[in-house]
């Protein structure tokens, strides 16, 4: 339980820290831009895909480092 709530804590913080402002901007920038349901949409979208990519990022990040952790006590 506490390695899920620390995890979880990681991962917010490194939403708020490396990803929204490095993705943010980009689909804001998409909104501001272009005008239309269509391409707003399409911002959103580059966005949402961004987010997912980093976030299966850091879980195989996050995985290989538990798996060097266990190698260390072993």
């Amino acid at each position: 339980m506490r390695r899920q709530i620390s995890f979880m804590k990681s991962v917010i913080s490194l939403i708020n820290l490396v990803i929204l402002p490095h993705h943010l901007p980009l689909s804001l920038t998409t909104l501001l831009l272009t005008s239309g349901k269509f391409t707003i949409y399409i911002g959103l979208l580059t966005q949402l895909i961004l987010l997912l990519w980093d976030f299966f990022f850091l879980l195989v990040f996050q995985n290989k480092n538990l798996e060097r952790r266990q190698d260390l006590y072993i």
